[in-house]
């Protein structure tokens, strides 16, 4: 899945529209901008959680953010949106093999970090999981692709 987000992502940065290049709440880049809206939040403990969460970006991606590649994003990878071949029988039960072969939904289009599009994805990932974030239950993807630097080195800001 990864690899094929790759694919969708360098492509897309060949081909970069007009429409794409705008001011977007949901890029991941302009996180800040919902600092004004954080007092909508009416539940303290959820309050305090989105103080949090802007507080680490402010701190810790922020600083770094100069560093991050930019490109043309998808920016909504979820399961609804990407479109599978279905074909053979795999481990596990006998279910069937899907292998992920395009993407859809285009509405999100943005020209943002490219970190960003594998974030997104690993985000919906995580969705209803009792603990997302346990140590060494996720780890990023490793590899180098040949025109494109690791993501591990974006691992903190992940």
């Amino acid at each position: 899945m990864l690899d094929r987000k790759h694919q969708l992502s360098t492509g897309m940065c060949a081909a970069l529209h007009a429409g794409a290049v705008r001011f977007h709440m949901w890029d991941n880049a302009n996180v800040m901008d919902v600092r004004g809206m954080a007092g909508a939040v009416a539940e303290p403990a959820h309050r305090a959680m989105v103080d949090e969460v802007l507080r680490d970006f402010e701190t810790k991606v922020l600083p770094d953010a100069w560093k991050l590649r930019r490109g043309v994003l998808q920016n909504d990878a979820n399961d609804q949106n990407i479109i599978v071949k279905v074909g053979g029988v795999g481990g596990g039960g006998g279910l069937p093999v899907a292998t992920p072969v395009g993407v859809i939904d285009f509405g999100d289009i943005v020209v943002s970090w490219r970190v960003n599009d594998i974030a997104i994805a690993i985000a919906y990932f995580m969705l209803g999981k009792t603990d997302p974030v346990q140590p060494g239950r996720f780890r990023p993807p490793c590899h180098r692709h040949a025109a494109e630097p690791s993501f591990v080195e974006f691992h903190g800001i992940l």
